[in-house]
Formats: structure tokens, C-alpha cells, sequence
């Protein structure tokens, strides 16, 4: 099309009827054809109406229009308008492939134009209007945008978004009572109600409600990871066993931009883990941390205390065996990944059988012993924790570890422990003195 189709006028020259059409052809349709394009006014109306795109069903894209309130294009120079509502049904066997596709407007023989879904080559005479994302069954709800809405999506989109965390109560993203018998696990808004997925090659925000998981049928102490995806019914979590309770799967998490997510599937973001207690639940206490976040970590307590009041243990010479014995106490806590954050101490009291015990190579010692053995003659178990001796009669001793190594890595459990070369004893709660000293683990876990 030439445009524009007008000429100059010379001074005195008379105005012909085909000058004044061309004229007039040139400020409303910029010197298409009235017959076969829209007008002006039409592509300045969409200066305030938009392309308005949205996801009709599972399957199909519907363009919103009305004489009222058209949408205009412009294509290849002319001007496209449609006064009524156009909807585009999609099939599997047409874009098959889960991935980004995009929406073209394509000029027909009128004034109007047609919808066309692509991977990225526009069509002869189509022009591209929006986008979606299809799962390979359908469209992804949430993600059907007008195409300059898509870029200034794209360019404020933070891949670290993820205001939420994983939780046993419902409604509740950091319960501050313990839980043991959890039977669903949700994910919860916190501090927002976004979430940032990598689908289609590029990040892609998420309106987040609160998403739940049933945990029936999972093994007890083996860690679960959690992620979120979303498909064509929406945000779904989905969760994934490591086998056994202290080795992930090599490959089984990756990083998109820095952040985790599933090693076979990158538009599946990872939450945290969880693993369910002895009796088959779900479980958030201090002595019994299961549940462990990824984003938004928080210092959760550990506590675990001795409950006896008896005055004095078993004494089991040269070996690492449970502070009182089946009174020992204990915590079960999860560390999924290299930068899990966790601190426990360990506090106890020594006390020689008498005077005469006392030595410098007479002692005992107090130690955290990880997964150990609860049956005499505790042969085998070691202190995880770096320990120092105790050799002068009564008085404390304590006892203390960290994420030091991948040893620390899955769901353990960690119990207070004694260990004495002659007959030194470990001190309950009641002491003759009645200080009320009272042996335990205490610290916390950011998860």
C-alpha cells in the first residue's frame, strides 16, 4: 500500500472529488481502502482499551471486542479492526510440545483479522498480539498475556519470589505449637502471595493461594523434596523421595539463575523437604524438626530435656551409651542441603562414685551421637560432636555441633551421650543438693 494516496494541490487549481477521497482516505484509514480496512479512531481507541487476551478454557484463548469497544492492529500498514469477541480453539496435536507459544493477529480479505497460535515465527500478514504457555494438555492458567504486558512482566519478574512456606497447619506459615500427628502438608503465603516458576525459558509469576498435599502413603523417616509446578489445572505441589534417609539422588535438584529446582524438570520449584516421624506423621516440634523450608528459613527451636528425676545413670565404662539410658534425650531434625543452618548444644553433669575416683586418668565425657545405638553394650557409637573430658568431680559438661559435613545431610536423629573409663556416672534432674540442674539438647534450625 502507498501511503499517502494524496497530492499537493496547486494555488487555483480546482479540488476534484478523487483528491478530496484520497484526502479523506489519508486521515481515517492512512490511505487503505475504507472498504477493506479500519479507521484511525479504531487503533486509537486501543491507546485506552488494549488487546485484551484471556484463557476462555483448558483449551482455548479468547480476544475480548465489541462495536462499543473494538481492537484495532496495525499489520504490514493497515489497519486491522475486529468489533466482536474472537476465540481460538488449541489442540494437542497442533502445538503437542509443552512450552511458550505466542498469538498472532492475522489480516484477512476485510477489515478484520483472525487469531493464530505460533512458536515464534509470525505468519504472512499476522502480527504477534500476546502469549501463553501450554503444559502439553492445555493452558497454563495465569499466563495468557497481551504481548507488551508480557515484556513488562518479564522485566520486573524476580526468579528469588516465593512468598510462601511449607507447613502443617493450614493458614499458618510459622505454627508456634508443637505438631506430631500431621496428615497434610501445605504451602502458605507468607509476606505475599507470589511465586516466581521457570516455564517456557523465561521466569513466569504465579498468584499464590495456599496449595495442600496429602502425606498418606509416604515411608517414615525418608525426606521428601517438595516443589511447585503448574499445568494446565493450575499451581500443584508435588513431592519426590530420596530412597533412603540420608542420600539424595545425585541429579535430583538443579539451579535455574541461582535458584533450585527439580534436576529433571526446571519448571518445578523446589520448596524444602519433609520427612515423616516414627509413627507415620507429619511432624514440626522442638524435638522433632521434619519440615524444613527453603525460602524465607526461619531459626525454629530445638529442645529436648532429661524428664527423670532418678540421681544417678548406668555407668557403662568405655563406651558412647544414652545419657540415662532410655531417658536420653534426644531430637530427630532435617538438613536437606549444604546451607542448611543449625546449632545444638548438649549440657550434662559428671559426678566420680567417690573421692577416690577422682584422677587425671579417671574422666568422663559428654557427646551428641547421631542415629546411635539404644541397646547395650552400645558398641560402635561415636560422638559427632567434638568433646572434651571431665575429671574433677561434680560439675557440667557440655557438649556442642554443627552443619559441619554431609554427614549431618538428611533426617537424623540426635541423642544426648555419656561416656566415663572408670565409674564416673551421669547426674539426673534431682541431685542430693537439690540445685535442679537439668541435662537436655537445646538450639535451633533455619528451615
Amino acid at each position: 500500500m502507498n501511503y499517502p494516496t494524496s497530492s499537493s494541490v496547486s494555488a487555483g487549481q480546482a479540488t476534484e472529488a478523487d483528491q478530496y477521497n484520497f484526502l479523506r482516505n489519508d486521515a481515517l484509514c492512512l490511505g487503505g481502502d475504507p472498504a477493506v480496512t479500519g479507521t484511525l479512531r479504531d487503533l486509537l481507541h486501543q491507546g485506552l482499551s488494549g488487546v485484551r487476551l484471556i484463557r476462555a478454557s483448558k483449551t482455548s484463548v479468547r480476544l475480548e471486542a465489541s462495536p462499543d469497544d473494538p481492537c484495532a492492529v496495525m499489520i504490514g500498514g493497515k489497519i486491522c479492526t475486529v468489533t466482536e469477541e474472537l476465540t481460538l480453539d488449541l489442540s494437542a496435536d497442533a502445538l503437542q510440545a509443552a512450552g511458550r507459544y505466542y498469538l498472532y493477529a492475522v489480516s484477512g480479505a476485510g477489515a478484520a483479522f483472525t487469531l493464530r497460535a505460533g512458536d515464534g515465527t509470525a505468519p504472512s500478514g499476522g502480527r504477534q498480539i500476546g502469549t501463553f504457555l501450554w503444559s502439553g494438555a492445555g493452558i497454563i492458567p495465569g499466563t495468557v498475556y497481551e504481548f507488551n504486558e508480557w515484556n513488562r512482566r518479564m522485566s520486573l519478574t524476580d526468579p528469588a519470589r516465593c512468598q510462601g512456606r511449607l507447613t502443617l497447619v493450614p493458614g499458618e506459615p510459622v505454627p508456634d505449637t508443637d505438631i506430631r500427628l500431621g496428615e497434610t502438608l501445605y504451602f502458605t503465603p507468607y509476606q505475599g502471595n507470589a511465586a516466581a516458576l521457570y516455564l517456557g525459558a523465561s521466569w513466569e509469576l504465579f498468584r499464590l493461594t495456599e496449595l495442600s498435599l496429602g502425606l498418606s502413603g509416604m515411608m517414615r523417616g525418608i525426606p521428601y523434596d517438595i516443589f511447585l509446578e503448574a499445568d494446565e489445572n493450575g499451581l500443584r505441589l508435588t513431592a519426590l523421595s530420596w530412597g533412603t534417609a540420608a542420600a539424595r539422588p545425585a541429579g535430583m535438584l538443579a539451579r535455574v539463575d541461582g535458584v533450585r529446582v527439580s534436576g529433571g524438570n526446571s519448571g518445578a520449584r523446589y520448596l524444602g523437604t519433609i520427612a515423616l516421624n516414627a509413627s507415620g506423621y507429619g511432624e514440626d516440634s522442638c524435638s522433632g524438626r521434619l519440615v524444613w523450608n527453603e525460602n524465607h528459613r526461619l531459626p525454629r527451636p530445638l529442645l529436648a530435656r532429661l524428664t527423670t528425676t532418678k540421681n544417678q545413670g548406668s555407668v557403662h565404662m568405655n563406651s558412647w551409651a544414652p545419657y540415662y539410658d532410655e531417658d536420653a534425650p534426644e531430637v530427630r531434625i532435617l538438613v536437606p542441603v549444604p546451607d542448611c543452618e543449625f546449632s545444638l548444644e548438649g549440657t550434662g553433669l559428671a559426678s566420680p562414685i567417690s573421692e577416690s575416683d577422682r584422677g587425671y586418668n579417671r574422666a568422663a565425657a559428654l557427646g551428641i551421637c547421631r542415629d546411635m545405638m539404644r541397646e547395650s553394650p552400645y558398641t560402635g557409637n561415636e560422638s559427632c560432636a567434638a568433646v572434651f573430658t571431665h575429671t574433677f568431680g561434680n560439675g557440667p559438661v557440655t557438649v556442642s555441633l554443627g552443619n559441619r559435613d554431609q554427614g549431618f545431610r538428611g533426617c537424623h536423629t540426635y541423642t544426648l551421650a555419656f561416656w566415663s573409663n572408670y565409674s564416673f556416672y551421669p547426674v539426673g534432674t534431682n541431685l542430693s543438693s537439690g540445685c535442679g540442674e537439668c541435662p537436655g539438647l537445646s538450639g535451633f534450625i533455619a528451615g
